[in-house]
């Protein structure tokens, strides 16, 4: 009896842990993207600098658009497994599979939006840090007349 307590006391904890680092994630991510769209010099689309500051902006909203679907399956997973307990304690094991079920189809999604999220940052903080660096060796770009 005392195994099981431990073990659910830890899983509360790690529950709660990784949704404080998802909310904190999410919102760090925004905060960047609010940044990057006020400070970024921006111009016609080409090969140029300010596309390369607009991908990492693209790059750092689909990884928040990433945190956002993955907090949402969280919370569904999290709601699916309390259905599949109850339906377990009520003995009610058809129910229990249609659960289980649906838990294999949404955890595949939380952890298919975790990826992404964590390459769309990738993607972003390597776009960005480029036009960083490759900004002193190239022209500025001319305003229109």
């Amino acid at each position: 009896m005392a195994e099981n307590s431990r073990s659910e006391s830890l899983h509360a904890v790690y529950t709660d842990a990784i949704s404080k680092f998802d909310h904190f994630l999410m919102g760090a991510t925004l905060a960047v993207c609010g940044y990057l769209a006020q400070s970024n010099p921006y111009a016609k689309l080409g090969l140029n600098l300010p596309t390369l500051y607009l991908i990492s902006l693209v790059f750092f909203a689909l990884a928040a658009f990433c945190c956002y679907k993955r907090l949402e399956h969280t919370i569904v997973l999290l709601s699916d497994n309390v259905g599949m307990l109850e339906a377990h304690e009520a003995e009610r094991h058809d129910r229990a599979k249609q659960y289980r079920a649906r838990l294999k189809a949404v955890s595949r999604r939380t952890n298919l939006y975790y990826k992404a999220r964590f390459w769309m940052l990738v993607g972003g903080f390597v776009t960005y840090t480029a036009a960083k660096v490759l900004g002193p060796y190239v022209t500025p770009c001319q305003p229109p007349i």
